[in-house]
């Protein structure tokens, strides 16, 4: 019987923490859409600001066109 006390004891100290952090970082993350102003966008709103994300990290390397001998120049 103290073995079956020990195990139910573990297993509901690991639900009741694991349902303790779910719980947490719900909200942690429901305030980061909040501060952001993400949850009023549109989903076009949305993949215009995840857009604008990935061309903010984006590094474009431009490769110069050697100009050609034979063109005049002014």
């Amino acid at each position: 019987m103290s073995v079956l006390y020990i195990v139910f004891i573990f297993i509901t100290t690991f639900f009741v923490m694991n349902l303790f952090i779910s719980v947490i970082v719900d909200k942690f993350n429901e305030e980061i859409r909040r501060t952001l102003g993400a949850d009023k966008f549109t989903d076009e709103q949305k993949e215009w600001v995840k857009m604008q994300r990935i061309m903010v990290t984006v590094n474009v390397k431009v490769k110069p066109i050697p100009p050609t001998k034979n063109i005049v120049r002014f």
